[in-house]
């Protein structure tokens, strides 16, 4: 397998690998101008005859323009080995710019640098800093240098008024005028816009007053703000200018800003640390260049930026559809890669545990949850006889809730280090037997992953496969990438979903502009995902829960880059190729190849990893293929099912006329989880159900059970859970734990749903949506909320967006109780989820090999379950029937009152 992490790179300009573009003329047309003689005139580029020789290139090698006019934007010629182009010439010494007026045919000579003129450069400048006037304590300098750079404009000045400290204005430049530096301190994701204060050899520089209050900061005030706009908020960024501060930077083009549209920028957000740009004396420096914001440096190096862009046909970095490495991921691949013949080796938990690593358990007191956290609460998760710990993302991100990762090979600061990990890991598995399974975000990344650098940058790269052979990964594969005139042919709804880059190209993300999604039809693209398997499977992980499965494949993902679905799309018949579902439309077919190949490759190499999926969907009918190539699946069928719990205190139907959902209509809840099971066997004879209480994405189990009326969908209608419905709400907790701790497989607990801790936006209880993209933003955290350990002083944290707070608040604020409350009291919920989570390990649920009806009908679901070490049976009725005192051997008991109506649960050794 490839070693991409630790290949030596050689970065191919892209015009090497195109000598085509060398032959013959290729001119195009140039910029506007003043009216001339109406005649077009030739600009001829010429490398010199030198560079000629060396086999420096330049496309396109001529600019038509008509008289009066200017060329624009110039090209800028590659190949000198040793050399860096620093500019045009005419045949008088004059030098040719972008603006330079044409009245006649004329040939411009390239100008280049030697790398010891450079070093010599980079020498003095670094010397002239420490007696720069304008080079101040307390400020940090950005300096950005683009391949544009024109050493003509080196001593543009900032013009007044506006200059120091604000920088409010644009610098006037042909090359930096629209690339503004957005700057935020972390922990306060609020910003502000810095214009460039001056131009020198190191590129447009921007200065930060660290020492001074600014109260123009913020995001635009609507949703038409143009460029320059800000809100009235204040940042004091002297409160952040600390030893150990870090700021946030984006480099972006002002002229794409707008609160409600994708900024155009540079690469995307990246960190910089005050302790590596400060200097002994006076200001802070940081210098980046075009296309590498992620890997700035201290000092100043002299070295010239060239772009991978110049020299090849403008639009013509597309995704190919086809070629090398090119995989037609519409082919049935299941004879080469077969479903799995073993259940997963040692894979025997019952009881599964998430955890949101932010919310769970802060350990250094700064608010946010870390691993250590976890470590120190192993002891509580093994009295909750949890046998399994799905982690949340844990690598570094840029955001709290992890999934735009940046670095797969890491632990992110926030949550710990890599030795707090492995700690995790060991004391996990040798003092409490529990398994760890990692988040695994494989269908995109951050923005500021090298993959998606490398692919911005059009790089390529040369490795040395396992059995000997040169193999050449080119990182523009690695995602999808569209030009403009396809761009501009895509429906108002589809561009949703693309994202332009500074370069003029366009990238897809099903989720957000900071998550670009992978192009898995480039078989590098398997292979290096497969990599960071090995590296966590190396630290004796137990498995991956793969996140957003169905995206893999998204229809509005491959038809831009000229590739054709497998088959009809179809919104109403589940065993369709291709499913048809507004912007979440996706390829099945597609998706069911690709994850036949990584179970298969994965097992073959550790047979003993287990693979779960988040495929949110509520059709078991469509999700059961998936198990040809994934274990086990979280059963979101079940979990909207869960709703018959809460249709016992008589609730609504929404569909016009029909009746009131009540007690009678329990059965559901069972009869909807048995159809899944049976057909997901079919599919998958070693498969592990995988149902759950909630997760971090949806509304908790708590408001599930306190719905206002019921729609037979994904579609229910939520309430505030207030009055007679918070006592309802928990003993219907206590009914469908009832269920989902006694059905075979793995049974997932969402951290805080065992005390009955709440979670839903309150843009849901205004339109009924669950939609979090169409929510107030980041509304979701309220799912996140953190785990109630004591009455009062639980983390609390900002979750790095302006000065949202991830907090306790509402019912869980006041009237849940802890889990200390809880650990006191022998019949809370937690108590019982106890009691229910003992037997499941008793009984080892998790290798559970049949469950059978055993009379479940109307207001009754009864049903006999074959573990792993016994059988239990579990009674559990609604009203008529149900009983007021355990009978003599039960294993677990319960009965209370939901809207005056008796219910009971039962279960027993069968």
């Amino acid at each position: 397998m490839m070693k991409l992490k630790k290949a030596i790179v050689f970065v191919l300009c892209a015009v090497l690998a195109l000598p085509m573009f060398a032959c013959g003329k290729a001119a195009r047309p140039g910029g506007g101008g003043v009216a001339g003689d109406g005649k077009t005139y030739t600009v001829t580029f010429y490398v010199g005859a030198e560079a000629e020789a060396a086999g420096a290139l330049v496309y396109p090698d001529a600019i038509e323009v008509k008289s009066g006019g200017t060329c624009g934007e110039l090209p800028v010629p590659h190949g000198y080995k040793g050399y860096s182009f620093i500019g045009w010439k005419t045949a008088d010494g004059a030098e040719f710019l972008a603006t330079t007026v044409v009245r006649s045919d004329i040939t411009v000579t390239a100008q280049w640098r030697s790398q010891s003129e450079q070093d010599d450069i980079a020498k003095k400048y670094e010397e002239s800093l420490a007696t720069a006037e304008w080079n101040k304590a307390g400020h940090i300098y950005i300096h950005y240098k683009r391949s544009g750079h024109a050493e003509s404009e080196n001593g543009t000045v900032k013009n007044l008024p506006n200059a120091a400290p604000e920088y409010s204005t644009q610098i006037e430049s042909s090359v930096y005028k629209d690339w503004g530096l957005w700057v935020w301190p972390i922990g306060n994701a609020n910003g502000r816009l810095f214009n460039a204060m001056h131009i020198d050899e190191s590129g447009a520089v921007y200065d930060v007053d660290l020492t001074n209050t600014y109260t123009d900061c913020g995001w635009d005030p609507d949703a038409n703000g143009g460029h320059g706009a800000s809100q009235d908020v204040v940042i004091n960024y002297d409160d952040y200018n600390t030893e150990d501060g870090t700021f946030g930077i984006l480099l972006f083009q002002i002229s794409s800003r707008s609160n409600d549209k994708h900024w155009i920028s540079d690469v995307g957000n990246t960190n910089i640390s005050l302790s590596k740009a400060r200097r002994k004396d006076k200001g802070m420096h940081w210098f980046v260049t075009q296309g590498n914001i992620g890997f700035g440096t201290p000092q100043f190096t002299g070295e010239d930026v060239s772009s991978n862009y110049d020299g090849i046909p403008e639009g013509s970095a597309i995704t190919r559809a086809d070629g090398d490495d090119m995989i037609n991921s519409a082919l049935d691949n299941s004879s080469k890669y077969p479903v799995w013949p073993n259940r997963v080796q040692n894979f025997d938990a019952s009881t599964g545990y998430q955890i949101f690593i932010a919310s769970f358990a802060d350990s250094n007191g700064d608010g946010m949850g870390d691993l250590r956290g976890i470590i120190q609460k192993l002891p509580y998760l093994a009295s909750l006889n949890v046998e399994v710990l799905w982690l949340t993302p844990f690598q570094n991100s840029t955001n709290y809730h992890g999934y735009d990762i940046y670095d797969y090979f890491s632990v992110d600061p926030k949550f710990g280090t890599l030795a707090d990990y492995r700690e995790l890991v060991y004391r996990a598995h040798n003092e409490y037997g529990m398994k760890i399974v990692m988040d695994f975000v494989l269908n995109h990344t951050g923005k500021s992953n090298p993959w998606f650098v490398k692919s911005q940058n059009l790089e390529k790269e040369k490795i040395q496969t396992a059995d000997g052979k040169t193999r050449e990964i080119d990182y523009r594969q690695f995602y999808n990438w569209i030009n403009k005139e396809t761009y501009d042919s895509l429906d108002a709804e589809t561009q949703k979903q693309w994202y332009g880059d500074s370069y003029g190209y366009y990238f897809y993300s099903s989720f957000s502009s900071d998550m670009p999604e992978l192009n898995y039809d480039y078989q590098p693209v398997r292979d290096a995902i497969l990599e960071v398997c090995d590296y966590w499977m190396s630290f004796g992980l137990d498995g991956f829960r793969l996140d957003a499965v169905k995206h893999i494949y998204m229809k509005n993902e491959i038809l831009p880059v000229g590739k054709t679905l497998s088959g009809t799309a179809d919104k109403n018949n589940p065993a369709a190729p291709v499913v048809e579902d507004g912007l979440y439309s996706h390829d099945k077919k597609r998706n069911i190849n690709f994850y036949r190949e990584f179970n298969y490759r994965l097992k073959s190499a550790h047979p003993n990893a287990f693979v779960v999926g988040e495929n949110l969907d509520g059709w078991n009918e469509r999700t059961k293929e998936y198990y040809q190539g994934i274990d086990s699946q979280f059963d979101f069928n079940t979990y909207y099912a869960g709703r018959a719990f809460a249709e016992v205190r008589g609730i609504p139907h929404l569909s016009a006329g029909a009746p009131a959902k009540s007690e009678a209509d329990l059965h559901s809840a069972f009869r909807t989880y048995l159809q899944g099971y049976t057909s997901f066997k079919g599919q998958n004879p070693n498969f592990v159900a995988g149902q759950f209480t909630s997760n971090h994405d949806l509304p908790r189990a708590r408001n599930r059970m306190a719905l206002k009326a019921s729609n037979g969908v994904d579609t229910d209608h939520y309430t505030k859970v207030e009055g007679s419905l918070i006592s309802d709400s928990e003993n219907a907790l206590y009914m469908y734990y009832g269920m989902l701790m006694t059905l075979p497989g793995v049974t997932w607990i969402y951290y805080g749903d065992e005390l009955g801790m709440e979670g839903i936006m309150d843009y849901t209880l205004e339109t009924q949506s669950t939609d979090s993209l169409t929510s107030s933003p980041h509304e979701d955290r309220i799912y996140r909320q953190p785990m109630k350990w004591e009455a009062t002083g639980n983390a609390s944290y900002k979750i790095g967006f302006g000065e949202l707070t991830c907090e306790l608040t509402g019912l869980n604020a006041s009237t849940v109780k802890s889990v200390a409350e809880q650990e006191q009291d022998a019949s809370s919920l937690l108590s019982w989820v106890k009691t229910l989570t003992a037997i499941r390990t008793e009984y080892k649920l998790g290798n559970a090999t049949a469950i059978t009806d055993g009379g479940t009908n109307g207001n009754k679901i009864s049903y006999t379950v074959r573990g792993g070490n016994g059988n239990i049976s579990v009674s559990i009725i609604a009203g008529s029937g149900a009983l007021t005192s355990a009978p003599a051997g039960a294993k677990a008991f319960w009965t209370g009152s939901i809207a005056g109506k008796t219910c009971s649960v039962l279960v027993t050794a069968a």
